[in-house]
Parts: structure tokens; C-alpha cells; sequence
């Protein structure tokens, strides 16, 4: 599995920005209140929605570079054996449909750690959003 073996270092530097997410999420939530007194303005406004931009922004970039690193290591490769097992046809529908089918059925591995990355970017990003959220509700 890619997430134990050669995709730790990719995993561990996406888990190392979730805390600046958070951060960005946290200065947002208290900005857009009206920062710590609680005193609403046009200006706190426009400054949160700038930490919240930042933090969408930190968790994007973050987020596509684990996402890159797993397609290089993990469907790149599968891809690349499913099309060498199974080429491409340009014959009859029928054989490229089951060309297609098992192309697929060959790299459902791959499909099944792209969706535990996929779980884990959703997760994360979740769980920086609630932090900020709860962090900020104590603050203020």
C-alpha cells in the first residue's frame, strides 16, 4: 500500500500543513466575529475573508501535491500495466467495451488507494475546519 510504504514522506508533509490550515481557519472564524472584543467592522470582514481565502488556498496546494505524488507512484504505474495487458482496440465497440471493463477490473487496487487518499485529504481538511471552528468559539 502506497501510504505505508513509499508514499510516507508525501503523506507526512501533507499531514505538517493541516496545522497552518487550521491556523488560517482559526484567524478567519475570529475576524469575520469582529476579533476578540467582538466588535464587528467592514475591515475585520475583508481580513478573515482573506485568512479564509489563504487557508482554502494552504489546504489546495497542499492537497495537490499529495494528490500528484499518488497518481505519479500509484496510477501512473497501474495505468501504464493495464494498457500493456489489455491495448487499446480499433475494432468493434463491443471488444473495446471489454478492453475498457478490464483495463479497469486490473487496476481496482490502485482505485481503492486513491480513495483512502482521497478519504484522508477529506478528513483532514475536515478536521482542520472543526479545530479552527472549536478554537475560535473558545477565544471568543
Amino acid at each position: 500500500m502506497y501510504l505505508i510504504g513509499e508514499g510516507r514522506k508525501a503523506y507526512l508533509d501533507f499531514i505538517k500543513n493541516v496545522p497552518i490550515q487550521a491556523f488560517f481557519f482559526f484567524m478567519s472564524f475570529v475576524f469575520c466575529h469582529g476579533g476578540l472584543q467582538g466588535h464587528p467592522a467592514a475591515i475585520k470582514w475583508v481580513i478573515g475573508i482573506i485568512f479564509g481565502l489563504m487557508g482554502a488556498a494552504a489546504a489546495v496546494a497542499s492537497s495537490s501535491l499529495f494528490a500528484d505524488s499518488v497518481r505519479e507512484n500509484v496510477v501512473a504505474p497501474a495505468r501504464a500495466r493495464a494498457f500493456q495487458k489489455y491495448p487499446s482496440t480499433n475494432g468493434d465497440a463491443i471488444v473495446w467495451g471489454k478492453q475498457f471493463i478490464k483495463r479497469w477490473w486490473l487496476r481496482k487496487r490502485a482505485l481503492a488507494e486513491v480513495f483512502l487518499v482521497v478519504l484522508a485529504i477529506n478528513l483532514c481538511f475536515q478536521a482542520a475546519v472543526i479545530s479552527a471552528l472549536l478554537s475560535a468559539i473558545n477565544a471568543l
